[in-house]
């Protein structure tokens, strides 16, 4: 039973590289800006 389970893990070092591309990618965020204004909002 547990050789089946063995045989179902990825391998590290692919899951190593996808999980370092996804950080990368990620990190490259966007920055949003609204500029706006409400009446009675303090000035």
């Amino acid at each position: 039973m547990a050789a089946e389970h063995a045989d179902a893990r990825p391998d590290p070092d692919a899951l190593l590289q996808r999980v370092q591309r996804e950080a990368r990618t990620a990190a490259r965020g966007r920055l949003k800006i609204f500029l706006g204004a409400a009446a009675g909002v303090g000035k």
